[in-house]
């Protein structure tokens, strides 16, 4: 069934990387960006996804309950291990697992919750642009970054990558996206 590949996948995922960050793999470009971790992902939003259709039929107030328990949950771990949201501390140590596994349960009750909000539409309409843009920004910024004020923190830095790609991607969704789905919209009605 898929539910039990899913479950084999993130199994084998979550050893992998266990076993990279024991043997020091972890500082390599495939630690960060390629087969593992993304292995681990995918089958925690795969979990995320079968979770979500599975508590459709709760009532709202219980699945209001559990969301807020899992992001005080959340908020606590934070806190109590990296200090207040520590962006300069890396997210590939063991300490993070506890953190994705939570997030990636918490993830569906506030979906379920939050799904007819502009709020979320806006989020979900900036993701895919978030994804493009993210990685030419942060480099952009890297490059700019001995010549600006930046240079003298870190976090400053990381807060005008996330500040830069958020007016970028929205931008792109007003600008580039809505205006072809128009047009796209116009001519499938002319046909």
């Amino acid at each position: 069934s898929s539910r039990k590949g899913l479950l084999i996948a993130l199994g084998v995922g979550v050893v992998l990387r266990v076993l990279m960050q024991m043997i020091g793999f972890i500082v390599s470009p495939i630690g960060h960006m390629l087969v593992f971790n993304v292995i681990v992902f995918f089958a925690l939003g795969g979990c995320g996804y079968l979770l979500y259709k599975k508590i459709e039929s709760m009532p709202v107030a219980a699945r209001r309950i559990i969301a807020g328990i899992f992001l005080a949950l959340i908020f606590a771990y934070s806190v109590l291990h990296f200090g207040f949201w520590d962006i300069d501390s890396r997210g590939d140590d063991f300490r993070c697992i506890p953190l994705y596994i939570a997030l990636a349960l918490a993830t569906p009750f506030v979906f379920s919750l939050s799904k007819g909000s502009k709020l979320d539409t806006l989020l979900g309409n900036l993701s895919y642009p978030v994804y493009l843009g993210h990685i030419f920004v942060f480099n952009l910024v890297r490059m700019i970054r001995p010549y600006t004020p930046l240079r003298y923190s870190l976090k400053a830095a990381i807060y005008a990558d996330i500040a830069v790609v958020l007016v970028l991607s929205y931008f792109i969704v007003k600008f580039v996206e809505e205006p072809i789905n128009r047009l796209r919209a116009k001519l499938i009605r002319t046909n």
